[in-house]
């Protein structure tokens, strides 16, 4: 499949119907909607996500919105920090509905030496639960917002 300019994506889901593939471009800080369509058929779409915000992977919430986890800081910090045994750099999740393609920050947090560099998230009842890409524990946050 032909792909349209992306700088590093990562983070890829489809839509429930295969039509549709939503790639995280950690590299520009864009969501890329992708059409399927016909033979190679191609297109893109980038969503401006939060400024410094450099989306890492994708889930599907039960409620049908994507849930992106992402860091926060410049891409030279964001490297750096793999010195270390965990990353501390800040991180966010934001959630973005496919339908109307608005984008909502739900978690932003500065980062710490016992967690920071969250790389995914997904929802747990009414918290989210976070990985990262540098460290060797998951993170818990309350998130009343969620269903």
């Amino acid at each position: 499949m032909p792909q349209p300019p992306m700088a590093a994506p990562n983070g890829i889901v489809a839509s429930p119907d295969g039509k549709m593939l939503y790639v995280a471009a950690w590299g520009d800080g864009k969501l890329h909607v992708i059409r399927r369509g016909g033979r190679d058929a191609v297109s893109a779409l980038p969503l401006a996500l939060p400024p410094g915000f450099h989306p890492d992977n994708i889930r599907w919430t039960a409620q049908g919105m994507l849930m992106i986890a992402g860091q926060t800081a410049t891409p030279t910090e964001i490297l750096n920090s793999l010195q270390g045994p965990v990353s501390t750099v800040p991180f966010g999740v934001v959630q973005v509905d496919p339908r109307t393609r608005q984008v909502t920050q739900v978690l932003s947090d500065a980062g710490s030496p016992r967690f920071g560099g969250a790389s995914v998230a997904i929802p747990v009842g009414r918290e989210i639960w976070l990985g990262s890409f540098r460290g060797d524990r998951i993170a818990r946050y309350s998130a009343p917002s969620l269903e």
